[in-house]
């Protein structure tokens, strides 16, 4: 059988398609990337105001007592 030639023109593209799809691929990674680290970013954020929160409670406990000595 002889290929047409509509073949052998084709091919050139499927390359450059298969060039772009790759692409797409590694441009969904990063983007997963960035997200999963953003994510992380925003988990640490979290723990630390958490922190605080519980520091800040702990600091009103101890003035709350402090106030009950002096009565």
């Amino acid at each position: 059988m002889v290929p047409e030639p509509c073949n052998s023109h084709h091919t050139p593209c499927n390359i450059e398609e298969e060039e772009q799809h790759q692409e797409e691929e590694e441009e969904m990674e990063m983007e997963e990337e960035k997200m999963e680290k953003e994510e992380g970013e925003e988990m640490e954020k979290e723990e630390e105001e958490e922190m605080e929160m519980e520091e800040e409670e702990e600091m009103e406990k101890e003035e709350e007592e402090e106030m009950e000595e002096e009565m």
